[in-house]
């Protein structure tokens, strides 16, 4: 993808802008229309609802602990408006106020903890994030919908004078004795088998069925719930700590949708109030087969995916075609946010709340962060190379943006176009989502229970960066890994939307649901197909920032559609962000750099790889240099039958051969090998090449011929270098083999008529170790008589020395065997079987040094 600035150029990114801007419109409009949340009211606010609940405890007669801790939220019944959504359009069924009063959706929910400095043992596990002693739950109007008593504690008295007025019919106003004073002395009992008004016996007060339903009226008048029932379903006995109490069941339904709501009422029979519980048991709760087998298809799929991603990353680092540097700035930024946002989270919930942690708490949080941030650290890590080694080899435009901010190049037109094109993308695909949910009736929006900022501090930093980071992980694994490999076969844009759309469509990775199975793979589909667009005639960064602002449009409408929200603090930091982008993709496009004054991201391995190919190229080059220096082919010499080879350990080696003509019927003969091996080796082997061809021009005596090569050799390289040498003359009439070796390995002469294999090893130092006269001093020449059928065999240390796989040496003893065994065969058949059994004995082992070896027959 190339960034141009034509007017044509121009012209469609602000057309892009444009739309951008109507289905931003579009989007607040239209789910604001339908959203289940835009009929939630949280004005009430949160001391208003901790002072009405406050009273309501005095009015049951529970003390409030003057230590103890009290937490208030606006909360949502998710479960609930998903089953609502799927029945009716919710926004008119809930301004219903029929409906609104059977169905409560949101709710300030006010937890009591009676004593902050409760027993708590730091090794006792069940104290770990108790649950709270009393809860009540009121309705947007600050009206009683629930009192929850799971400890089952007792009021001050299980005596309430109101209560029992009421259930008596008695006018208080007319009393001048006080009904508490009355019959407090009197023993309550309940016999649900009668009816009518109590019995006054010796023993106590009978109260009959119809008196515990007056009860329960008195209490449901002080409630949201006065004008909901009227008479309960269902009542029986039920035991209130020491005293005899009732339980009274009423439930409700609106006839059009199949959603019951059922109040529990337990009372004591002195009209205390132990608990008033609701539910919204759904018909339709129980999940499809269709949802059973998506959900473990994802399973499957993950643990395929990770494994493949494991053997993907394992020949990746065996082609050493991987960039670290990203993968582990990013791997570190998330492996300490998300233990980060946990934390916040965790200190949220136990400080200020009901007690504070002990030190197991602390310890297993601190166990807990520690395998979260090394377990994420490495999942980013693994990600991000292989995503950005896969896409860089197969599709390298589509992070060319984003290599742009890898390098700090944030103020240019490549990014600055990024970052408007994915605002307004983000606000169509949110303009997308939104107006499927007229195209699909049975569709529903699902919302948390929760607010964002009721469960953590910092909550926009949280959430925000929260969705960044796990937006970026979720793009990175399907487009730069998944259609990154599917763009190694093919770049078309149907294949490249057809892959997004299957993978959307599968996993759902989208922050939110919308309802039912078959939709919500068509709504994800749907995502899939917008992204793939996007990314295949755009970038990796314009559909990254895309999936994460269309996330947060949806998961921070919360902030914006229930009145005086929670979670306001968190949607106006998002809108911010999407503001400052645009600021910034203004400011890029207008003022920054065009694409080709930026600088490339070239990554560390591609340079080492450029580098190591061209010291192939070099060493190729090299190797051709030096086998061109060595004997094209074998001169054709009468009565001598010649075999040779070199193979270097490398690509260059310092092993050495020659045949040089002197004059018409003599021929010098040399081997050698230079110490060290590759480059240096290579280049001293040319250098003594062409000393002894000129030395040859003026021959004397081979011993001559070594000592001038020796005082240039000494004089022209660094110490410690040497070279081994045998040097000799054949007279080609005689057969006679003069020569003169100078620290090299033996020369091997095989006597025909004798049967006999004699190891010839005259004195010689190597050639640079010492100067002329300790050279002439252990320098001999000696002469040889070649029969007919007589072999001369010289050779480097590479043939003898050669290794096998269980580190034993070939050694001269097996060569001299296969001599013996091979000496009626030419000279190139018997180099070919050395040359053959040494790499059988090898096997499989590295060859670490230069092997040479030249053969010489005289034909019988």
């Amino acid at each position: 993808m190339e960034f141009e600035s034509g007017s044509d150029t121009v012209r469609r990114d602000w057309l892009i802008f444009l739309v951008g801007i109507l289905a931003a419109a579009w989007f607040f409009f239209d789910y604001g229309n339908h959203h289940p949340l835009s009929s939630g009211d949280a004005s009430l606010g949160d001391l208003s609802a901790m002072q009405i609940g406050n009273e309501k405890m005095e009015s049951f007669g529970y003390q409030i602990s003057p230590d103890g801790v009290i937490t208030a939220r606006y909360q949502v019944r998710s479960a609930l408006l998903d089953s609502l959504q799927l029945q009716a359009n919710i926004n008119s069924f809930l301004r219903d106020s029929s409906n609104r009063k059977i169905y409560q959706p949101f709710y300030w929910s006010l937890d009591y903890y009676i004593s902050q400095q409760a027993e708590r043992q730091d090794f006792d596990f069940e104290s770990m994030g108790r649950d709270p002693d009393f809860t009540i739950r009121l309705d947007e109007r600050g009206r009683l919908l629930e009192f929850r008593n799971p400890t089952q504690q007792q009021p001050s008295t299980l005596f309430h004078p109101d209560a029992m007025r009421s259930a008596l019919r008695m006018d208080v106003q007319q009393e001048h004795v006080s009904l508490a004073d009355s019959l407090v002395p009197h023993r309550f009992s309940i016999d649900l088998n009668r009816t009518g008004e109590p019995e006054l016996l010796n023993e106590g007060v009978i109260l009959t069925r119809d008196v515990m339903v007056r009860m329960g009226n008195y209490y449901l008048e002080q409630s949201g719930w006065r004008e909901v029932f009227e008479e309960p379903e269902s009542i029986r006995p039920v035991s209130v700590g020491q005293v005899n109490g009732a339980e009274l069941l009423y439930v409700q339904q609106n006839p059009n949708v199949r959603q019951r709501l059922e109040l529990t009422l337990t009372l004591s029979a002195g009209g205390a109030l132990a608990s008033m519980a609701t539910a919204y048991p759904s018909i339709d709760g129980m999940p499809t087969t269709l949802q059973f087998v998506l959900s473990g298809l994802r399973g499957f799929v993950v643990v395929i995916f990770f494994f493949w991603l494991a053997i993907l990353l394992y020949i990746r680092i065996r082609l050493r075609v991987i960039d670290i540097r990203p993968a582990i700035l990013l791997a570190v930024i998330a492996g300490f946010a998300f233990p980060a946002f946990e934390l916040l989270s965790w200190l949220h919930q136990n400080f200020g709340g009901p007690g504070n942690p002990g030190a197991v708490d602390i310890l297993m949080l601190a166990v807990q962060i520690s395998l979260m941030a090394a377990f994420i650290s490495l999942a980013y890590f693994v990600v991000v190379i292989t995503g950005d080694s896969i896409t860089r080899q197969n599709w390298v435009s589509k992070i060319r943006t984003l290599d742009l901010v890898r390098i700090g190049h944030y103020m240019n037109r490549p990014t600055g176009v990024a970052l408007i094109h994915a605002v307004s993308f983000g606000f169509i695909l949110a303009a997308i989502w939104s107006a499927l949910q007229w195209v699909f009736p049975v569709s529903y929006l699902t919302v948390p229970d929760a607010f964002v900022a009721d469960q953590t501090y910092l909550a926009p930093l949280t959430h925000l960066g929260h969705h960044l980071l796990l937006c970026f992980f979720i793009i990175q694994i399907i487009y730069l890994i998944l259609i990154g490999q599917v763009s190694s076969y093919s770049k078309s844009g149907f294949v490249t939307v057809t892959a997004s759309v299957l993978v959307f469509g599968l996993m759902a990775p989208e922050a939110v649901s919308a309802g039912p199975a078959g939709v919500e793979i068509v709504f994800s589909g749907a995502i899939g197909l917008i992204l793939g667009l996007i990314y295949h005639y755009r970038d990796f960064l314009t559909t990254f920032l895309t999936f994460f602002i269309f996330t947060v449009l949806i998961t921070t409408s919360q902030g914006w559609l229930v009145i005086n929200s929670p979670d306001a603090s968190v949607f106006y930091p998002a809108a911010g962000i999407l503001f400052v982008f645009l600021i910034v993709g203004y400011l890029g496009i207008t003022r920054g750099k065009s694409v080709r004054e930026l600088p490339k991201y070239v990554p560390d391995y591609i340079e080492e790889l450029a580098q190591e190919e061209r010291i192939k190229q070099e060493l190729q080059i090299a190797r051709k240099v030096q086998q061109s220096f060595l004997p094209i082919s074998k001169p054709e010499l009468p009565g001598l039958d010649l075999g040779a080879v070199c193979i270097p350990a490398y690509e260059t080696g310092g092993d050495y051969y020659d045949f040089i003509q002197i004059d018409r019927d003599r021929y010098a003969i040399t081997i050698g090998d230079v110490s060290g091996k590759g480059f240096q080796a290579a280049f001293y082997m040319t250098f003594i090449k062409g000393v002894l061809h000129a030395l040859c021009r003026d021959l004397k005596s081979t011993s001559s011929v070594l000592v001038s090569a020796n005082e240039l050799l000494f004089e022209n390289v660094r110490r410690g270098t040497f070279i081994s040498l045998i040097f000799g003359v054949i007279d080609l009439k005689n057969g006679l083999f003069t020569f003169s070796r100078a620290g090299h390995n033996p020369l091997l002469h095989y006597q025909k008529n004798e049967d006999r294999l004699r190891v010839i090893r005259p004195d010689g130092l190597a050639l640079g170790m010492t100067r002329d006269e300790a050279f002439k001093n252990n320098l001999y020449e000696e002469s040889l008589q070649l029969e007919k059928g007589d072999l001369l065999v010289l050779f480097t240390d590479g043939i003898v020395e050669a290794v096998s796989a269980d580190r034993q040496f070939y050694g001269d003893k097996r060569l001299h065997r296969l001599l013996k065994h091979h000496h009626e065969k030419s000279s190139e058949e018997i180099v070919s079987h050395i040359i053959q059994d040494v790499q059988e004995f090898a096997q499989e082992a590295k060859q670490h040094d230069d092997m040479t070896l030249l053969v010489i027959k005289r034909s019988p």
